[in-house]
């Protein structure tokens, strides 16, 4: 999507997705060498391709979920 997304908001996606999922989350102190922030540059895919992101990382495991062959 071009858009960040914390590791605490891609759990809570996760945890609504897997209510059944009940495992504590442990936090440690970052390490050296820790990435504290990544976001995809999708500038290149948007001018070249034309292409247009329409899924949320949300929408996205959703759909992935519902997904039936």
């Amino acid at each position: 999507t071009g858009k960040s997304i914390s590791l605490l908001q891609l759990l809570d996606i996760l945890k609504t997705n897997f209510p059944d999922w009940n495992n504590k989350i442990l936090f440690h102190p970052s390490r050296l060498g820790d990435i504290k922030h990544s976001q995809a540059d999708i500038s290149k895919a948007i001018s070249e391709l034309v292409f247009v992101p329409t899924w949320s990382m949300q929408s996205g495991i959703e759909s992935l979920l519902n997904y039936r062959t």
